[in-house]
This record gives C-alpha cells, structure tokens and sequence, in this order.
C-alpha cells in the first residue's frame, strides 16, 4: 500500500508539474500574441498617421499654387486694365474726345451687328400716296415674307 501511495504522489507531483509547464507554454504564447498585436496595432497608427501627414501636405501645397496662381492671375489682368486705359487716353489725346467717342460707338454697332437703317422706310412726295404707298409695301413685304416661310 505503501508503495501505492508513494506512486499517487508521484503521479500527482508529474500532474501538477506538466499542468505548470504547460500553464507556463500558453502563458508565453499569449504575452507572444500580444506583442505582436501591439506592434501591429502601432504599425498600423504610425502609417495612418504618415498618410495623413502626407494629405495635410498635399493639401497645403495645393493651396499655396492655387494662391500664387490666383495673385499672378489678378496681376496680369490690372496690368492688361492698366495697359488699355494708357491706349484709351493716348487715343483720346491724339484724337480728341468727340472723334474717339464716335470710333468707339460706331466699332460697338460693328460688333454687335445693331441696325440703324431700317428694313422698310415709308417716304412720298404727297400725304395722301405716301402712308397708301407705304401700307402697300408694308403688305407686299409681309406676303413675301409668308411666301418664304412656306417654301422653307
């Protein structure tokens, strides 16, 4: 019996022996598993934070282009402004304000195709055939005009 008990003690002490080993191994693998997870974790922040970095950079270097492209933009058009009111008052200067004012309107009635003389103009000799005159042309305009239409 003697020798029985000494082997359930034996046994018991192995038992417990391998249940420490082995508590030992999982508790290596977690502290393992969570280290690397830790350091996954902190590559992962370090490049989120990189790539952030690098949007807030980009960011900032095109709004500088687009500042500096806007102010070289506004200086270009004041000095093209400022280049045209210099030629206006050459202009005016050598060749008066009455005679520059006239080229100016007549090259805006040019441009902008503006009628000054009138399809139609009623004119006679007498008051009486000159409005029957012009009610005829203004009809035989207006047939013209229908005959046109209808060939189209």
């Amino acid at each position: 019996m003697q020798r029985e008990i000494v082997k359930a003690q034996q046994s018991v002490q192995i038992a417990e022996r391998t249940a420490d080993a082995e508590v030992k191994r999982v508790t290596g693998e977690s502290t393992g598993i969570k280290l690397k997870v830790e350091a996954e974790s902190q590559a992962l922040k370090m490049r989120a934070e990189a790539e952030a970095e690098a949007i807030k950079m980009k960011a900032q270097a095109e709004a500088e282009k687009i500042e500096v492209t806007g102010k070289a933009e506004a200086s270009k058009i004041l000095e093209i402004g400022k280049s045209n009111a210099e030629a206006y008052q050459l202009a005016v200067k050598a060749m008066g304000d009455e005679l520059f004012a006239r080229l100016k309107i007549t090259e805006e009635i040019g441009k902008n195709g503006i009628k000054i003389i009138p399809d139609i103009l009623i004119n006679g000799s007498n008051a009486d055939s000159g409005s029957v005159a012009g009610l005829m042309g203004l009809k035989m305009l207006d047939l013209m005009n229908t005959d046109q239409k209808a060939s189209s």
